[in-house]
């Protein structure tokens, strides 16, 4: 194979490569126009091993063929060159996720959202047709200049085994979570736990935090087991959420995602009553108004309001217990 062309198809430069292939940047010179395309990479030793590679290659180029979406790149041809089998893709104009998000950090919200639910829709769609992407990450979405999305080697096949088909799913949902996060908080941002609070989340709506944390802990993530999204179809519909993009994290509740928030009224007037009863608990000397705090801070707890609420009742524990042991005196 000649090394700066494969048949009509000019190599400009080396993009990406696998296990099987090689991706390059490179022009059609017929008609003119770019192209990617991806070179079949044969192991260096002959035999059963080069074989199955082979044969991979060929159904990832057939399961790619079935796939028809704006926003996964169409297969055009596909052909062998000195015996060597290779796929030409188009290209479309844009800059890839990971070059944006590291040259002008987090996206706003709205686009992150937009440009979330145009990634899971390519994989649904991928998925009912039989490929799966199995590494998704930031450097294989590429956004176009009008706002179009375009997500990149999607041409894992299925499995046969059940067990193999979800894992390869629960991969694909756990890295779009990533992509999300990223899009959401930056490329070297720390992965949520799921149990942030709503004044930690750093801007993204608290009921957002807790699905994407879900979809990356899966079963370990701190939320009951019918919220956790399973395919990329769940998380496909949570992003079509309205109240899932409320910066109230109230709203988020109302689908199952969020807490009672501390800014609630009432849990900041039980936050508030605590450390007031607790203050006049120890400048009267009236152990009565610290047991009185400790009632609200336990009111404020039971409305969410975390460690603030934890701190008000042990503060109206403590005056309690020094104006009673100093009534004794």
């Amino acid at each position: 194979m000649d090394r700066d062309h494969v048949d009509r198809f000019e190599i400009l430069e080396e993009r990406d490569r696998d296990g099987l292939s090689v991706t390059y940047r490179a022009r059609d010179t017929r008609l003119g126009r770019p192209v990617w395309l991806r070179v079949f990479s044969a192991p260096e030793v002959a035999g059963p091993e080069a074989e199955y590679a082979r044969a991979r290659f060929l159904e990832q180029t057939r399961v790619a063929a079935l796939l028809e979406h704006p926003h996964i790149p169409f297969l055009m041809e596909a052909g062998e060159e000195d015996s060597v089998p290779y796929a030409v893709y188009e290209a479309r104009p844009g800059t890839v996720l990971r070059e944006r998000l590291e040259l002008a950090g987090p996206l706003p919200l709205h686009e992150a959202i937009a440009i979330g639910r145009k990634v899971t829709d390519a994989l649904c769609v991928a998925h009912e047709a039989g490929a799966y992407h199995g590494n998704l990450s930031i450097g294989d979405v590429l956004v176009t200049p009008t706002g179009g999305v375009c997500v990149l080697r999607l041409h894992q096949p299925a499995p046969d085994e059940a067990a193999a088909l979800q894992r390869l799913e629960a991969t694909d949902l756990r890295s779009t979570a990533k992509v999300l996060w990223a899009m959401l908080r930056g490329v070297s941002a720390p992965l949520p736990t799921g149990i942030e609070s709503a004044d930690n989340s750093h801007g993204v709506p608290y009921g957002l935090v807790r699905v994407v944390a879900s979809c990356v802990l899966g079963d370990r993530a701190p939320v009951s087991g019918a919220e956790i999204p399973r395919t990329c179809h769940d998380l496909r519909a949570l992003l079509g959420e309205s109240a899932l993009l409320d910066p109230d994290p109230a709203a988020a509740a109302l689908i199952g995602f969020g807490e009672p928030p501390a800014t609630l009224p009432f849990t900041r007037w039980a936050v508030g009553a605590a450390a007031t009863l607790s203050l006049l608990c120890l400048l009267t000397q009236t152990w009565q108004l610290g047991a009185l705090g400790v009632a609200a801070a336990a009111a404020s707890l039971l409305a969410g309001a975390g460690i603030r609420g934890l701190v008000g009742g042990v503060c109206g524990a403590v005056a309690a217990i020094v104006c009673l042991l100093a009534s004794h005196v």
